[in-house]
């Protein structure tokens, strides 16, 4: 091997390793973009993770510092390869963040990876933002082919979310009882999963 080609050989590991270990999402229709999170977005992150509201709906639960938060961004850079999880800000057309969508759990060998979803807001709440959400990130995953398997984890009480996630062709197939943190309880969970004809 000549250097010329031994530089070529080492350039091109770099540039894999780098796309490897960090990359950004960036996808959109005429409804709304789905991005990767950024620092830009500290402050709606800050908001949505320290509303009490919401804890109970997560294994891990604020409140959190705003330089907690800001190192959780930088992991965040992280591809779903090495961190196992990745996050999605929201946003409609006029870029104007109204909520997340969190790939978990990710695991290579069945290629499956969990799906979470929250808009905040209530004013876009029923306006399909959601379900166009999750319906963009169906057509990214099926086109880039490196997920086989969507499952989603609900709360048995969470109707809406239970007929949103069925609307876009999820299927139970098991429920369990979880052990809920912030409220120290058990309770019970709808498992359903999309599965990809790749």
């Amino acid at each position: 091997m000549t250097a010329n080609n031994a530089f070529n050989v080492t350039l091109t590991a770099k540039i894999l390793l780098k796309m490897y270990l960090c990359f950004m999402i960036y996808i959109k229709n005429k409804n709304l973009t789905l991005r990767s999170i950024a620092t830009e977005d500290i402050d709606f992150l800050f908001q949505v993770e320290n509303d009490s509201k919401y804890f109970h709906l997560s294994d891990s639960y604020g409140p959190y510092t705003k330089q907690e938060l800001l190192g959780y961004i930088e992991q965040a850079k992280l591809s779903l390869a090495v961190s196992k999880q990745y996050r999605l800000v929201i946003c409609t057309p006029k870029d104007m963040p109204i909520g997340f969508l969190d790939l978990y759990g990710y695991n290579k060998t069945d290629q499956s990876v969990g799906l979470g979803i929250i808009i905040y807001d209530k004013q876009f709440r029923r306006q399909g933002y959601a379900k166009n959400a999750i319906d963009l990130l169906q057509q990214w995953v099926f086109n880039t082919g490196m997920i086989q398997t969507l499952f989603a984890d609900v709360l048995a009480t969470n109707q809406n979310s239970l007929l949103l996630f069925q609307s876009l062709g999820f299927k139970q197939y098991k429920t369990i009882p979880k052990w809920n943190p912030y409220l120290k309880e058990f309770k019970q969970m709808i498992c359903l999963k999309f599965e990809f004809n790749l």
